[in-house]
């Protein structure tokens, strides 16, 4: 309910502005959102603590503000205080909050304005976690940074990195999304592959398992398209889900329910 209630109020603080800004896609993180140009330029408002508007301050925003560097992106992905900007290049750039190494650039300093993640690395397609970021590679190989408590990044350990790093097992993705704790990889076959925290059963193996390297989702799907589900809090517990859509059009779901029973594995919406 909360993320709802701030992807709602992060819509109408857009319609004040958007007779004078116009964009082609927009982005929301915890309290902050993000608009993308045509001419690849990012603009930002919001909570800006952590430097996750790019403006080069630390200071909130009510109005659009410019990232600052003369970037051009293709893409954008934000999450609760940091951001990561695709390049036609295949570059990643990064700004905000930095405690575990997900801006990618071999520190754990917050930056205020985007900084190259490291690396001669070309991807096609980023999703900002929680504290950890993944990219996606022409190749289908996923790369991971930043936090990796729950083995989220999915190298095999549970050790934190703040430069990319290969997910373990010879696998080729054609989609990937990050969520709070754990990730999921699409194939060209349907199937859902997931890594990370297992609490609440959202990597969908039938296990409440933690895994540091991708498992297959039990039974004999094909999906078109998966989202890490966005998560809250209290304050000893963290809520995930997945989500699965069909080419049928239906919707599959795991992981944390609040109304009813959770799942280990995949049941239709």
């Amino acid at each position: 309910m909360i993320h709802i209630f701030i992807h709602i109020f992060n819509f109408f603080l857009l319609s004040e502005f958007t007779f004078i800004d116009s964009f082609i896609n927009i982005f929301t993180g915890g309290s902050y959102s993000l608009g993308l140009k045509e001419d690849g330029t990012v603009w930002g408002w919001g909570s800006n603590g952590s430097g996750q508007l790019g403006d080069g301050t630390i200071v909130n925003k009510k109005s659009p503000t410019l990232v600052l560097g003369n970037h051009s992106f293709i893409n954008i992905s934000a999450i609760v205080d940091n951001t990561l900007g695709l390049k036609a290049d295949g570059t990643i750039w990064s700004w905000g909050y930095n405690y575990n190494g997900q801006l990618g650039d071999g520190t754990k300093i917050n930056r205020s304005s985007p900084v190259s993640v490291l690396g001669n690395h070309s991807f096609i397609n980023i999703s900002a976690g929680y504290d950890f970021s993944l990219g996606l590679k022409e190749d289908g190989t996923t790369w991971s940074w930043g936090n990796n408590t729950y083995g989220q990044l999915g190298n095999g350990w549970t050790n934190q990195t703040s430069s990319p790093i290969s997910v373990i097992g010879n696998h080729s993705f054609i989609n990937i999304s990050a969520g709070n704790n754990h990730s999921i990889g699409l194939k060209s076959d349907g199937t859902v592959w997931s890594w990370g925290y297992n609490n609440f059963g959202q990597l969908g193996d039938r296990t409440k398992t933690d895994k540091s390297s991708p498992v297959s989702v039990h039974g004999n799907h094909s999906f078109i398209n998966v989202y890490c589900g966005p998560s809250s809090y209290n304050t000893s517990t963290i809520y995930s889900f997945s989500l699965g859509l069909k080419e049928d059009g239906t919707v599959w779901s795991w992981g944390y329910n609040y109304l009813l029973a959770q799942s280990s594995s995949p049941v239709i919406l």
